[in-house]
């Protein structure tokens, strides 16, 4: 919800009074949830939170988009898009630890300290990337067009669904990670280590994604990653089903840094791919993106996780599923998008 607030805000007054606005109501609902003294106040607190945090999440792309285009904007995409994607896989040992050593109302003093870091970078080291005769007005009317204009476009909205399809899998394997490798294969204390592993799968192919893009292109890249993300959930899905769902360590292994690899390699030109037609709404287009987003992968994370059945099986099927369905989508775009035959032009 706050990205559909930022999006049009910062179209309107700038990304950095956007974004400095958002921190502002970050850091207030970390004090809610510092000094809360009842759990309604401490999820009210987190939700004030959410919606600061709507700002970063939103206006990183945005101000992406405001700088670059084409092969370079998916460069600098995947690059944003690591920190987005890697940050939630190494906060929850951090978290644990401030947790344990200090308890847990010192999180929301690392928060707002955070928050004041980035509030003061913004305000003195970014420029504003909008220049002033580029800004919309912030009125419905306004952002009704642009949102009918985001909406009719397929290629754009095609590229949302496969961003939509495949966050939604890499949260349930999130989700699911702490359960079927540290209790279904028993590793125990070891359980980080090979958590650690699979997540810099996803590093690894943001940094080499950076470097393939300009001369691969975004387009080849995404349909490489498709397929090969996709096909590889066959043989694995058979050896699963061999072993009653339970095969060895390294099969499983095998298949999630097949999947996290590409989908290290997905998500900033996928990002990129959405937003190339949306340059002069790119606040509200950024927005939309997110939001949509999100709003498919949430509801999918819960119906994979809800599979769960002490085996790997539900995993494998919904990368499964999301892999061929994806394709589908990309070919639909392959065949009717004029935007598509120009990006291969190009």
């Amino acid at each position: 919800v706050g990205q559909l607030f930022y999006g049009p805000l910062s179209d309107s007054i700038g990304r950095k009074k956007a974004l400095l606005a958002g921190m502002v109501l970050f850091a207030a609902g970390c004090a809610i949830s510092y000094f809360a003294n009842g759990f309604v106040t401490l999820i009210s607190g987190q939700m004030v939170q959410g919606l600061g945090l709507g700002a970063p999440r939103v206006l990183g792309l945005t101000i992406a988009r405001d700088k670059f285009e084409g092969n370079q904007m998916a460069r600098t995409m995947s690059l944003v898009m690591a920190v987005f994607v890697f940050t939630p896989v190494i906060s929850p040992s951090v978290g644990k630890f401030f947790v344990d050593e200090y308890g847990w109302r010192m999180l929301f003093i690392l928060f707002s300290i955070l928050a004041a870091f980035v509030f003061v970078a913004f305000q003195f080291t970014i420029p504003e990337s909008l220049k002033t005769e580029n800004r919309r007005s912030f009125n419905f009317r306004e952002i009704r067009h642009a949102l009918v204009e985001i909406l009719s476009n397929k290629s754009s909205m095609g590229f949302v669904l496969i961003l939509g399809l495949y966050s939604g899998v890499f949260i349930a394997y999130l989700n699911l990670s702490q359960p079927i490798l540290q209790q279904h294969f028993q590793l125990n204390e070891a359980y980080p280590m090979y958590f650690a592993f699979l997540a810099s799968s996803i590093g690894v192919a943001s940094i080499l994604n950076a470097f393939l893009v300009k001369k691969v292109g975004s387009l080849r890249l995404v349909l490489a990653s498709l397929f090969v993300a996709a096909i590889s959930t066959i043989p694995i899905l058979f050896i699963s089903r061999f072993f009653g769902g339970q095969p060895p360590l390294a099969v499983f292994l095998v298949l999630m840094y097949i999947q996290l690899f590409s989908y290290g390699i997905l998500i900033g030109n996928l990002s990129s791919l959405a937003l190339q037609p949306m340059g002069h709404i790119a606040g509200l287009g950024s927005a939309v993106v997110g939001a949509l987003s999100t709003i498919i992968s949430v509801p999918l994370s819960v119906l994979v996780g809800s599979q769960y059945n002490q085996t790997i099986s539900p995993l494998v099927i919904g990368f499964m599923c999301c892999g061929f369905l994806s394709l589908a989508i990309y070919s639909f775009i392959n065949k009717k998008s004029v935007y598509y035959g120009k990006v291969c032009n190009q």
